[in-house]
This record gives C-alpha cells, sequence and structure tokens, in this order.
C-alpha cells in the first residue's frame, strides 16, 4: 500500500513509509541512552522535591487527591463478595463538585497501593506521565530528525518552567498534555487516517484522554481535522496512480468513523453514568454567573425591563416590552469571535509568564517562523504542531468562559519544541553547538532556580507593556516576564516553584490538636469543625484520626494522636451560615481577606457571644492571584461542672450523653461494670421512647427528638440502628409536608411542590457506620413554626436507599423556645415511623 505523503510538503516521510528516507543513526543507542539518564535525573530530583517540599495542597489539587484515596479504599482497601461487586462500587463514586473524569485519581490510587499512602506519593504519579512526555516527544520529533536533534528537543522540553513544575502536583493538566503528545504522535502516524493501526490507537488515546480530563478533545480537535484534511489530498493526488493498493476514499472514511468509535467506546459508558453533573458543567446557561461553555454562541434570552417612571407623578408607568435577544445565532457568533470573553492576548501573556518565560517564548516565536524555510524540519508533523497551538489557542480564547495559565500546559511541549527547532536552523555546525550551549545553560539556570535555591526574581524581571493595562487584572505579572522563581496557574495551584515550609492547612489542624490536649473532657468521639470563608480541609484531618486509619501521617507518633477525630461538619461564607450547626460544632476555622481586616474582630464578637474563644490566629502571604489572609481559630468554651463518671451520674445521663459517653475515648479507661451500665441504661432509656422502622436491611430507625434552638430554628435528633455495613455515602432527605391552609406560609418557591426540603449529608458520613451500633444524626433547621409532617430516608441522587418513613404530625409553633427536657426525662417524642 502506498503510503506517500504529500508531495507539496516535498519533505521526507514518516518512518515506516515506503517512501522515507531515514535519518542518520550514528550514536542512535548513545542518544537513547543519554534520553534515560535525563529522565532518570528529572525522576530523582522530583522525588528529592516532593520530600523537601510542603505546600498547602488546596482548591483542584486537594479535591484530586481526595478522589484519588477514595479510589484507593475502594479498589485496594475494602472487602466485598466478588469482583462485580467491587465494579459496582467503583463505578458508584460520585466526579466530584465540579465534575471530573476518574482515569487520573485511579492512576493515583495505584500509585498508593505500589508505594504506600502519603500526599507525596499521590503527586509522584504526575511525574510518571512527565516520563511519558518526554518519550512522546521524542517519538514524534525522530518522524523527521535524527536521534541527537530528537534528545536535545526533548532536552529543552524537560526544562521548560510549566512542563517540570507542574509534574511534582496532582492536577489532571499533566496527564492530559501527556495524552496530547502522544494522540499528535498517532496522527502524524497515521498518514492522514489511512494507516488503520495508527488510527486505532489514536482512538484510544483520545477516548483516555477524556477520561483522564474532559476537555482534553478541544487540543486535539484541530490536529484531527488536518489529519483528514491531509487524508483526503492524499486520495486526490494518488488517484492518478496505478496501484491498486492506493488510498481508497472509503478506506478514510470507515478510519475516520473507526476513530470516532473507539474514543465513544472508551469514554462514553462513565460518561453516561455520570451525565447529569457533566451537562450542568457544560451546557447550564448559569454557572456561577456565567453562561456555560456550550452555549457561548447562544443568544442570551430576552429579558424584561424595568417599568420607567413618568416625569409627571401623576401619570401611569410606561411599561417597556421585553428586550429582544441579541441577533441571531450567526450574528452573534461572529462577534464572539471578533470580541471573545477570554481576550486575544491573554493566552499568550499566560505562556509567556508562567509557561516558558522570555527567552523560550522568543526562541518559540523564532522557530515557528524559521523551522519552515529549512527542508530538513518542512515535515508534515510540523503543520501538526502548529494545529495543535493556534487550534487550541482558538478554543480556548473564543469557546470557554474563562481562562487560566494551566489550559496552556498540553501546548507548552510543543512551544518548546519550536525554541528547540529554532537553534537546529541555524546556519553552521559552530553556531548551532554554540547556540544549543548557551540556551542549555539558561534553562539549566531557571531549573535550579525553581527547583533548588531560588537566587533571583522572586518577583520576576519584566518588560512593561503598557498595552496589557485593559486585560491587567487577569495578570499576576504587570508586563511580560523574562524571568522569576516560580510559576503561577492559576488559584488551583498558585506557586510553583522552589520547596515550600509553611503549610496554613496543618497551622489550622496544629493549633486544634494542640487545644484537644488541654480539655479535661472530650464528648463523642469526634471533635466537630466548621469553616468560614475557608476552603479545604477534609484531606489533612483524617491524616491525624486515631484508631485504625490507612492515612495516617507515618511521622505521628502515637503520643502525638489525638483521642478525638477531627471532622468537618459545615461550612458558610457569613457567621448566620454556621448558626444551625453551632450546638454540636468543637471548633470553627475562618480565613478573611487582608483587605477586610475588620471582618475578624467581627467574626470573634459573633462567636464569642455564642460561647467561641479564640485559641490561634496566623497570616498567610499572598502568592499568585491568591491575597494575603488573616487566619483564626476560635473554640467551643467549656461550660457547667465536670462530673465523674459513677452508677448514680450514668442513671441521670440523658439518651445522647449516654451514646455520646459510650463513642468518647474516655469510655474504653471505664471499668467494665459502668462500660456494661453505659450500654444497658441507654437502650433502657431507648427502649421507652422508640418505634423501630426498617428503612433497609442495613438500617432501622429507632426514635426522634426536636427542641427550638431560638427563634425559627429547631433541632431534630435522628436515632437509628447499624445492621449491615454501607459502601457508600448516602445523603439523608428530610422534607417537611405542610397541611393545604398552610401552604401559602411556605416560600413561594416551595409552594408549588407542598413541603419543604431540608435535605442533609449525615455526620458522621453512612460508610462509616459501625454494624451493630447506634448513630445519633444532629440537623437543625430553620422554619416558620406550623404543624410539618417530616418524611426521611437515605438517597443519592436519583436513587433511594431502601424506603422512606414519616413522623407523626408535629406542631414546631408549639415547642417551647427554652430547650425541651429530653426524651429520657418524660417528654413525649414524635417519633411515630410508619
Amino acid at each position: 500500500m502506498s503510503t506517500t505523503s504529500l508531495e507539496s510538503l516535498k519533505t521526507e516521510s514518516i518512518e515506516g513509509d515506503e517512501t522515507w528516507v531515514p535519518p542518520k543513526t550514528s550514536g542512535r543507542v548513545l542518544a537513547g541512552l543519554l534520553l534515560v539518564g535525563l529522565m532518570a535525573v528529572h525522576v530523582v530530583l522530583n522525588l528529592w522535591w516532593l520530600d523537601a517540599d510542603n505546600h498547602t495542597i488546596r482548591t483542584d489539587e486537594e479535591g484530586h487527591m481526595l478522589l484519588a484515596r477514595t479510589y484507593y479504599d475502594t479498589l485496594f482497601v475494602k472487602a466485598y463478595d466478588g469482583p462485580i461487586d467491587r465494579v459496582i462500587a467503583i463505578s458508584q463514586i460520585r466526579p466530584g463538585n465540579p465534575a471530573h473524569p476518574p482515569l487520573f485519581h485511579v492512576a493515583g490510587a495505584v500509585m498508593i497501593a505500589i508505594f504506600g499512602y502519603s500526599t507525596d506519593t499521590i503527586a509522584l504519579t504526575s511525574t510518571v506521565f512527565f516520563v511519558l512526555l518526554l518519550l512522546g516527544c521524542y517519538r514524534l520529533t525522530r518522524s523527521f530528525l535524527d536521534p541527537w536533534q530528537s534528545l536535545f528537543a526533548v532536552f529543552v522540553v524537560s526544562l521548560t518552567p510549566m512542563v517540570f513544575a507542574s509534574s511534582r502536583y496532582f492536577m489532571t493538566d499533566y496527564a492530559s498534555a501527556t495524552v496530547v503528545v502522544w494522540s499528535v504522535y498517532a496522527l502524524i502516524r497515521s498518514n492522514g487516517f489511512h494507516r488503520s493501526g495508527w488510527v486505532f490507537l489514536f482512538g484510544l488515546l483520545n477516548g483516555l484522554g477524556i477520561l483522564f480530563r474532559t476537555i482534553t478533545f478541544a487540543y486535539l480537535l484541530f490536529p484531527a481535522l488536518l489529519a483528514a484534511l491531509i487524508g483526503l489530498v492524499v486520495i486526490f493526488r494518488e488517484r492518478r496512480s496505478l496501484e491498486s493498493s492506493r488510498p481508497t476514499m472509503g478506506g478514510w472514511v470507515v478510519n475516520l468513523i473507526m476513530a470516532l468509535t473507539v474514543s465513544i467506546g472508551v469514554f462514553a459508558p462513565w460518561y453516561y453514568t455520570n451525565l447529569e453533573p457533566f451537562y450542568d458543567y457544560w451546557a447550564n446557561k448559569e454557572i456561577g454567573n456565567s453562561r456555560g461553555p456550550l452555549t457561548q454562541f447562544v443568544p442570551p434570552a430576552a429579558t424584561m425591563v424595568p417599568p420607567v417612571t413618568p416625569a409627571d407623578p401623576a401619570a401611569a408607568p410606561v411599561i417597556v416590552p421585553p428586550a429582544p435577544a441579541t441577533g441571531d445565532s450567526v450574528t452573534y457568533a461572529l462577534e464572539k469571535v471578533k470580541h471573545p470573553q477570554v481576550a486575544w492576548i491573554r493566552y499568550p501573556v499566560y505562556v509567556n509568564n508562567n509557561g516558558l518565560f522570555m527567552v523560550l517564548s522568543a526562541l518559540a516565536l523564532l522557530g515557528m517562523v524559521t523551522a519552515w524555510l529549512r527542508r530538513r524540519f518542512r515535515s508534515s508533523a510540523l503543520l501538526y504542531l502548529y494545529a495543535l497551538i493556534f487550534g487550541s489557542w482558538f478554543f480556548f480564547t473564543v469557546l470557554l468562559r474563562s481562562g487560566t495559565p494551566r489550559y496552556a500546559l498540553p501546548v507548552a511541549p510543543a512551544l518548546a519544541l519550536f525554541a528547540a527547532f529554532f537553534i537546529l536552523v541555524l546556519p553552521g555546525r559552530w553556531i548551532r553547538f554554540a547556540g544549543a550551549a548557551v540556551l542549555g545553560a539558561v534553562l539549566c539556570a531557571q531549573y535550579a532556580n525553581m527547583t533548588i535555591q531560588s537566587f533571583g526574581g522572586t518577583s520576576g524581571e519584566r518588560i512593561a507593556v503598557p498595552e496589557l493595562a485593559s486585560e491587567s487584572r487577569h495578570f499576576v505579572d504587570d508586563g511580560l516576564v523574562i524571568f522569576k522563581d516560580h510559576v503561577t496557574l492559576g488559584f488551583s495551584y498558585s506557586h510553583l516553584g522552589v520547596p515550600q515550609a509553611d503549610n496554613y492547612k496543618e497551622q489550622f489542624i496544629d493549633a486544634m490538636l494542640a487545644h484537644e490536649k488541654t480539655l479535661p473532657v472530650r464528648e463523642g468521639q469526634y471533635a466537630n469543625y466548621q469553616k468560614l470563608g475557608l476552603r479545604g480541609m477534609p484531606l489533612y484531618e483524617q491524616h491525624y484520626w486515631p484508631g485504625e486509619n490507612p492515612y495516617r501521617l507515618d511521622s505521628l507518633t502515637d503520643a502525638d494522636m489525638p483521642e478525638r477525630r477531627l471532622r468537618l461538619i459545615h461550612m458558610g461564607l457569613e457567621p448566620e451560615h454556621l448558626l444551625a450547626q453551632l450546638p454540636e460544632t468543637d471548633y470553627i476555622l475562618y480565613q478573611v481577606d487582608a483587605a477586610h481586616a475588620a471582618r475578624v474582630a467581627e467574626y470573634e464578637a459573633y462567636f464569642a457571644a455564642r460561647g467561641f474563644e479564640s485559641i490561634a490566629q496566623f497570616e498567610v502571604p499572598s502568592f499568585g492571584w491568591v491575597p494575603r489572609t488573616l487566619n483564626g481559630v476560635l473554640a467551643q468554651t467549656l461550660s457547667g461542672e465536670l462530673v465523674n463518671v459513677n452508677a448514680t451520674t450514668i442513671a441521670d445521663m440523658n439518651l445522647y450523653d449516654l451514646h455520646e459517653l459510650s463513642e468518647s475515648a474516655d469510655f474504653v479507661r471505664l471499668p467494665a461494670a459502668l462500660q456494661e451500665q453505659v450500654k444497658t441504661t441507654f437502650e433502657t432509656k431507648l427502649s421507652a421512647i422508640s418505634n423501630p422502622f426498617a428503612l433497609s436491611p442495613a438500617v432501622t430507625f429507632m426514635a426522634a427528638e426536636v427542641t427550638r434552638m431560638a427563634d425559627g430554628m429547631f433541632q431534630f435528633r435522628l436515632v437509628f440502628h447499624v445492621e449491615a455495613a454501607m459502601d457508600r455515602d448516602w445523603r439523608m432527605l428530610f422534607h417537611g409536608f405542610v397541611k393545604e391552609e398552610d401552604l401559602p406560609r411556605l416560600p413561594e418557591e416551595k409552594q408549588a411542590q407542598g413541603y419543604m426540603d431540608w435535605n442533609f449529608a449525615p455526620n458522621p458520613p453512612t460508610s462509616s457506620w459501625e454494624v451493630g451500633k447506634y448513630v445519633v444524626l444532629t440537623h437543625a433547621i430553620e422554619a416558620t413554626p406550623m404543624v410539618y409532617q417530616i418524611k426521611f430516608g437515605l438517597f443519592q441522587e436519583s436513587t433511594l436507599f431502601g424506603q422512606t418513613a414519616l413522623l407523626k404530625p408535629m406542631d414546631l409553633g408549639a415547642i417551647p423556645a427554652e430547650p425541651a427536657p429530653s426524651p429520657s426525662e418524660g417528654t413525649e417524642s414524635p417519633n411515630s415511623a410508619e
């Protein structure tokens, strides 16, 4: 079969074609060994960096690590009856918020299984993809360069700031970049979709790429279109050939269909299972006050214009009809191209300032112009690199609703290759050697400045560009960066440079643990905390859990371990958002932008009036887009007298105090006789009010109680008995139905459905409920005082876990303002499950 590339390119075809003239192979083995050595050096230095670094894992990186831990738990820790049950459990893992596909998290889980748990182990996943990326760049450039030229090109890629710095963080961008490099290589080798094996590989890689990161297809869209165009040209040019085996239109169409089918076959099953969160992200017209990516070319809906008040007060207001939509779709789309939501200049500045820096950026631009002028480099492979760069630039500038530097990572290797090409096309052998040496020295200095020890450019040496002023709010650096000691790729990971020692989330943890040591008594097995204006924390809290804990830090001794488990139970942006869970809260963590320092005093005064005291305050410097913040920890003050636990005090405890005692670390210190008395007293008091109802074979509802916390705020306590383990974290459906005559008293948006929905995530989560034990859930609601019938049960999205139950109708307005006596003291309970 003839697979000749475009004759108009006047170039050697790719390796494996009949017409290909092999490049020089002298030193091929030595070049290969040096490539392995280069990758080994990067692996060793990344291992050293990960060990030395203690940066705060935040936002997206923390979410990805939590998902990796979830997959590890499901794949390698939990026991199942068979492989089918394990597969079902894996398929039920939710994709997070915002939704992310699973493959990168599965890769992180495998790394944990191989090397043991630590955040460094999870982050090492990107180093594996770094090695694969460099290998892919080598194979791609070997399509038209000799081994030594390819080795130099890969060397440049490996020392590109964005490329090597990102390899130390656990973000899906790196897996996507690696898949993009190999997919472009497969497209080059496919000879315009005429070589079926390579077409199949491209389809497979594209499908896997979308399972690593949804947006991966965007980088490959224009290279794939280019390959299809090249395939068409090859067909029409070779129709003049008399060979019966010439490329045919039918074969080309079949291969196109195969690529599409294989891609869809790989990613579609998982996306179909998790369609709803991805549809919301991509197609919802209002997400975070901006329109979803797939609606960028759809004119916004018509809106009502407010009435115009006439000058004459006696005259009637003038009602203006709805404003028409902004033109037709074609006009609107053209306007979006002319004035995109992300300015055309933004990504080039991102790439220079946080991807390549000035030397590589300038060389990349020169390489893109000059490489095509030298016959040796005039390969169809270059066309694919151009398509990758300019196609991605167009897609992310025009179609997406936001811009961030990390989106440029999959394009950075191609730009670095062009920088290397410029050196390789210089005239004269010794000029090329000198250029390579100078560039190598610059790149090694930048690498050391961002990896081992910062020696300059902390703020960044820049060239001022006044023309960027209109977009300056989107740039951390005011101008074009010559060099600096870090890159900033967005809020997700904002300061990639030399190892960092300070970790502000561990400062929160340390403050809570230190206070735990001072407490004379600790209720229950959990130290509950809420967050105010702070993101993240769950990744860290489990590192300090006592007992059997696969995620405990190796550095912690038994003396360092707290007696209770730190547990996030709620979060909010304003103090009022934390009120519902305040009775169950031990600590409040807050974070305030330093520009609003007065809020610190407001927060502390607000919670001091509700029984909390400040136990820690500290600042976190600004970095990247993240401003300087003021942080603090508030702890609940103990009230009342300490009571010795003995037979008399146990008999006087109410139902919930008994449960708290049985779950506390102090319980195991009690004599066996007192432990037994706690259990029997709890059972006795529970049986007096219980009316058991099986929600499912795994969970039995036992009793409920409601008290008034404040005007319009009520607290429910629900008691369950666990019959069997649950393999996931279910939510609690909690609906309050009202009488028909009370419907007008509901909020307007709730009147049509006829009930209030106060659904919540149980604490502790259902996956941690121990078989044979009782669980008490506390949930506070804001409600208009009237008669409600509460319906409750466990659910996840549209799936109900077993069945729902009803409590007997209760009049919340009749509950006294002071906390009612507990059921153990004779108060009638609203427990009536039907």
